[in-house]
């Protein structure tokens, strides 16, 4: 599924704006609801971007690419 959130500290390293899903300002029902309402409106977007989502969270995100780069890391340190 898309997310939709609240564009606040750390989203934006994680979330793609309008690739896999929407960010809206903090603080902002209106655009929270707007944007929800938008994806509803478009099924075909919406799958796209939950896609596009899945794909980086695997990617980008998986617990063996977060371990590499904490040996990286380790290794960089000592």
């Amino acid at each position: 599924l898309p997310v939709v959130a609240s564009r606040v500290s750390g989203t934006n390293e994680v979330m793609i704006d309008g690739v896999t899903g929407l960010l809206v300002p903090a603080k902002n029902s209106k655009a929270l609801a707007e944007a929800i309402c938008e994806l509803i409106e478009d099924p075909q977007r919406a799958a796209e971007m939950g896609m596009a989502g899945k794909r980086r969270v695997v990617s980008d995100f998986s617990a063996e690419k977060q371990a590499l780069e904490h040996i990286d890391l380790y290794r960089r340190v000592l």
